[in-house]
């Protein structure tokens, strides 16, 4: 038997602000290689990192997980993103192709499923540990004999309800083919197409990549824009910072291996570029403007239909009202035909002499 643990039990780990969730912008969207049959995929992270009392622009959102550098974008808790890219890193690895064989593209479904399972099961013993100093199996064994029944049941409930406190886009390549994958804080695997966004900024930056027609068959500079201009347009949401960067991936073979293996490529944008990017978002980005003049008369007012009784078609402000209809109706019919009148030409009479 373990000792009964105390009425109140603080918590080592202070809980998460829900308005703090997800205080960043990552953005990945699918395009054509200028020179290959390949898919490249354009990705852009910001540096904004918050705390309760300050903030600054340091932050790494990008991380490469397993030998093939896959890049992974992160968003919300960063210790919890760490944890769960590892989690999944060590699932891939785990299921690697054996040295000298043909290379196989790693079965990404599987080892998400796996991965979110381990990293669940982890936080749960974090709760518990934390709590009454028992691993999980131990709780799940001894805890419902051991526990005061409310003890027990709030402990389960926080398990329950716990989750994994980020977000991942995980840019999947089954060698020349990427596959943007989007891992929310419930655990729940979506696959994107054409483009994904976590973050703070998300809605803010996938509208921008909608109304731009982003899609896979978009040429790599196009999509460069479209992502710096949703990177900058989404830099007005909260949490998310001014300084971003942009960053191309893409498969490449190793040249002297036989088995088909490879990496992920990573090219970086020069400052040069983000300049140049800058004149372009200058030339087609949104416009502030001053004012825009007003078109009353083409503006309809609404039509509102009378509903008369027997009765009050004799009251008296009914038949004011339809006094004044009658003689507004009767100056404008005046006004129409003095004007149809004035307008009228003059035939001028035949002379029969001469002048």
């Amino acid at each position: 038997m373990i000792p009964k643990p105390l009425p109140i039990i603080p918590r080592l780990r202070p809980e998460r602000l829900p308005w703090r969730e997800n205080m960043t912008l990552c953005v990945a969207a699918e395009c054509r290689h200028p020179r290959r049959l390949y898919k490249t995929v354009v990705f852009a992270t910001d540096f904004e990192v918050e705390a309760e009392m300050a903030k600054a622009e340091i932050g790494c959102k990008v991380l490469m997980i397993s030998h093939e550098e896959f890049p992974v974008l992160m968003a919300g808790t960063q210790t919890r993103a760490l944890e769960l890219s590892r989690e999944i890193s060590y699932a891939i690895d785990r299921k690697a192709t054996p040295l000298g064989e043909e290379y196989r593209s790693p079965y990404w479904e599987s080892a998400f499923e796996e991965a979110i399972v381990r990293q669940k099961r982890n936080i749960a013993n974090e709760i518990v540990s934390a709590r009454f100093g028992l691993t999980y199996e131990d709780f799940l064994k001894i805890g419902k004999t051991s526990l005061p029944d409310d003890i027990f049941r709030d402990a389960v409930s926080d398990i329950t309800q716990a989750s994994l406190d980020c977000w991942l886009v995980v840019i999947a390549f089954n060698q020349t083919h990427p596959t943007l994958y989007r891992i929310n804080s419930s655990g729940v695997v979506e696959i994107c197409q054409n483009f994904a966004a976590i973050g703070s900024g998300y809605y803010i930056a996938e509208s921008s990549l909608y109304q731009r027609n982003q899609n896979t068959d978009n040429d790599l500079g196009t999509t460069i824009y479209n992502v710096y201009e949703a990177m900058r347009l989404g830099s007005k949401a909260p949490g998310v910072g001014e300084k971003f960067q942009i960053v191309v991936v893409e498969w490449e073979y190793w040249a002297e291996k036989p088995t088909n293996e490879g990496n992920v490529k990573w090219s970086y944008l020069k400052p040069q570029y983000y300049e140049y990017l800058a004149r372009q978002f200058a030339r087609y980005g949104p416009r502030p403007i001053e004012k825009v003049r007003l078109r009353p008369g083409l503006i309809k007012e609404e039509q509102r239909a009378v509903i008369l009784t027997p009765k009050g078609e004799h009251s008296e402000e009914h038949k004011k009202m339809m006094r004044r209809l009658a003689k507004a109706k009767a100056t404008r019919e005046a006004k129409k035909a003095l004007a149809a009148a004035s307008s009228t030409p003059l035939i001028p009479e035949k002379s029969g002499g001469r002048t």
